[in-house]
């Protein structure tokens, strides 16, 4: 295991153990089996996306420019993993195909330092872009009576707010416009209790590290 990977192990442990007090104390939990787990984190890139956000007119799905740029786009958000995923579907004759670009993060160390990045590295531009992960009137949680132990939070993500991707569409002529550019991601929570209660935003707030933008 490299330095890093001990650094975040240590990191992580740490952070989920104050976790677990708060929860226990907050909460009055009988059981930790009762708390949410960040089970799988996705993210995702579609070609409309980068059309949407190109600062030039004309280009298609097809283009090889904009299929490299996506790559490129979502390596360096993690580049640390090799496993995306391309797909292509067609909605209509007049939309043509798309494609969507994919990198699902499921191991806790992988999991962790995308939160350390998204909400610890970049939090000054979550700040500047006014970015709130739980949002107010959350319908989601407000009609969260689930038959099933998944509950799923999705969410559009600006690229500008990482500072690796800002960095290189504002600064290396890459002719996509940062601040219109979206991921869209999905948080999916997993716990055997959910089927049996509502499901609580304060608890999913205290997992490591939603605290800092809760």
């Amino acid at each position: 295991m490299s330095q890093l990977s001990n650094i975040n192990y240590t990191n992580l442990s740490n952070s989920s153990y104050l976790s677990d007090c708060d929860l226990i104390n907050k909460y009055n939990l009988n059981s930790l089996n009762k708390k949410p787990k960040l089970h799988k984190i996705i993210l995702e890139l579609s070609s409309r996306d980068i059309l949407d956000s190109f600062e030039i007119s004309g280009k298609n799905e097809t283009d090889s420019e904009i299929q490299v740029k996506s790559f490129i786009i979502l390596y360096i958000l993690q580049s640390f993993l090799p496993f995306i995923t391309f797909s292509t579907s067609t909605k209509s004759k007049d939309e043509g195909s798309t494609f969507l670009l994919k990198i699902i993060l499921s191991n806790d160390d992988e999991i962790y330092s995308f939160l350390v990045s998204f909400f610890v590295e970049n939090w000054n531009k979550l700040i500047v872009e006014d970015f709130s992960f739980f949002e107010k009137n959350e319908k989601s949680f407000n009609n969260a009576h689930l038959n099933q132990k998944t509950f799923i939070i999705h969410r559009q993500i600006p690229t500008n707010v990482f500072f690796e991707i800002d960095n290189l569409l504002t600064k290396n002529s890459f002719g996509i416009i940062s601040k219109n550019l979206n991921f869209r991601a999905k948080f999916m929570f997993q716990n055997e209790n959910f089927k049996n209660r509502v499901i609580s935003q304060k608890t999913i707030k205290n997992i490591p590290l939603f605290w800092i933008n809760g």
